[in-house]
């Protein structure tokens, strides 16, 4: 059963058709009118798709046009609060205003989304779904730990949270069926939890299919949803079948975090199913390990403010997305799309963002002709579960100067040192898809760079590890796969500058 959620009508509108934020003006709606007609006019683009379009956009436009009609159209949107009580929006920019210049322009943003603090102790319910891998490699110390984990997960449900199992090897099986905690069925949980027994292959594509029917069943926004998907191995086969359920599940608002655990699972695939939903992928390099982690993470879910946060960025013609980063809490390279679901917001932590722009001349020459200032906008949208009305919006609108000179001053210390963390973690992704290419000339070069540059950032340990690589790949011309999920991980958990986490301690 589908849910239709109020997320769908936020990003499918009149509003995000003509590429405009709500709240645009009556000349910013002129403007992307303009632009949106000459791209889909018949005379242009004679493909009827392109004139189905262009019909659509004019509808839009002379709607949002006369204020009345503009007002009606408003009424019918699904209903979001501002969120300016809840949370705060502090921005820094790399550049204090844009020069006039004959060639592409680069601008870093970083963003950061900051809980209130009086409002950081009201109480969720979740709506979890555990994903268990019960092939058999997870024989064993891996099935003890994994059985051991799992109970401290269920003995610190609360009542009336909603949990539900699914084990699967070449099968899936709903062990427990979602059931909202009260009375024994705690008992109930943990009895099926002893029977798990490690049998057959890895299909990870049941197990997910099986789990977001669950997930499902309990779908609220007034609940954290979550599917933990623990496996130790490749799924094969059915890669894309996976993504597609992912992109049904973010759609519906329902996140996808994973655990790999060893070194023989694919973190590329389980990377992109997380990062689609807006979850998050770890490495659990021992299953020894895997209780620790598992108890952080659900003492996260219980501090969740905001759940299913999206952003949806309008930027005018010319300027292109080029790369995004989650840099706290749980950093991670994101993909440059809009809407980007970036998980949830913590009562206890910030969530900062890094953004890098590409602007045109063209983008500059055009908004200094029509106000002299250059303007992104964006919208961020999540839910809010302990609230009666739980979907809440929050606006962002940056305005820099355009200005004919270059700007003399230079960027925040912390915004340069996000930039160059995010260049180690780039640099270390392409060395790897060089050497996974079989290009070995370039993955060398790429390496000896990161670990140069790790060295001078004064993360002696990581550079260790590239540098055994290095050398493991000049004499054998591939990379192991454990020290391939090392670096990746390892790099990936630099990216928050030292700054951030201090504002985030306190410090």
């Amino acid at each position: 059963m589908e849910v239709k959620r109020p997320l769908d009508a936020v990003w499918d509108n009149y509003y995000t058709l003509l590429g405009v934020p709500r709240d645009a003006t009556a000349e910013e709606l002129q403007r992307a009118y303009r632009l949106a007609a000459r791209r889909f006019h018949p005379d242009r683009n004679p493909s009827p798709e392109a004139t189905e379009q262009f019909l659509r956009i004019q509808e839009a436009f002379e709607t949002l046009r006369d204020p009345k009609r503009r007002a009606r159209y408003d009424r019918k949107l699904p209903a979001l609060a501002e969120a300016e009580d809840l949370v705060t929006l502090r921005y820094q920019v790399s550049l204090p205003h844009l020069p006039l210049l004959q060639e592409p322009l680069v601008l870093y943003l970083m963003l950061t989304l900051q809980p209130v603090a009086e409002r950081t102790e009201e109480s969720v319910l979740l709506n979890l779904v555990l994903v268990l891998d019960r092939s058999t490699s997870m024989k064993g110390s891996r099935m003890a730990a994994l059985k051991q984990a799992t109970t401290e997960i269920v003995e610190q449900l609360g009542e009336g949270d909603v949990i539900s199992l699914v084990a699967f090897d070449d099968w899936a099986e709903v062990l427990v069926p979602a059931t909202p905690m009260q009375g024994r069925d705690q008992e109930r949980v943990l009895a099926a939890v002893r029977r798990l027994n490690p049998q057959g292959g890895t299909e990870i594509r049941r197990g997910l299919e099986t789990a977001y029917e669950q997930a499902l069943r309990y779908y609220s926004p007034e609940r954290v949803n979550r599917v933990l998907l623990i496996t130790d191995g490749h799924t094969y086969g059915d890669e894309a079948a996976c993504l597609e359920l992912a992109r049904k599940a973010a759609a519906q608002g329902v996140a996808i975090d994973a655990l790999g655990i060893g070194s023989d699972w694919n973190d590329n695939f389980l990377v992109e199913l997380t990062r689609i939903t807006g979850g998050i992928c770890q490495h659990i390099a021992q299953s020894s390990d895997l209780v620790a982690v598992l108890r952080e993470q659900m003492r996260d879910l219980g501090h969740i403010l905001a759940d299913g946060v999206e952003v949806f960025f309008y930027p005018p013609e010319g300027v292109h997305l080029q790369q995004v980063f989650r840099l706290t809490p749980a950093a991670e390279a994101l993909e440059p799309r809009f809407p980007l679901p970036l998980g949830a917001l913590y009562t206890n932590q910030p969530m900062t963002l890094l953004f890098e722009w590409q602007i045109e001349p063209l983008a500059l020459e055009q908004a200094q002709r029509a106000a002299r200032h250059f303007t992104l906008p964006a919208e961020f949208v999540f839910a809010i579960p302990s609230r009666a009305q739980p979907w809440h919006r929050l606006a962002f609108r940056l305005r820099l100067p355009i200005k004919e000179e270059v700007p003399d001053l230079q960027p925040p210390p912390v915004l340069v040192e996000a930039v160059n963390r995010a260049t180690l973690y780039r640099l270390q992704e392409k060395a790897r898809q060089d050497a996974e290419a079989g290009r070995w000339l370039e993955a060398t070069r790429r390496f000896e760079d990161l670990a140069t540059r790790l060295l001078m950032s004064g993360e002696v340990e990581m550079a260790r590890t590239v540098q055994r690589e290095l050398a493991r790949l000049r004499r054998t011309s591939r990379l192991s796969p454990d020290a391939a999920k090392t670096m990746r991980f390892g790099t990936r958990a630099l990216l928050p500058p030292p700054q951030l986490l201090n504002e985030e301690r306190g410090g």
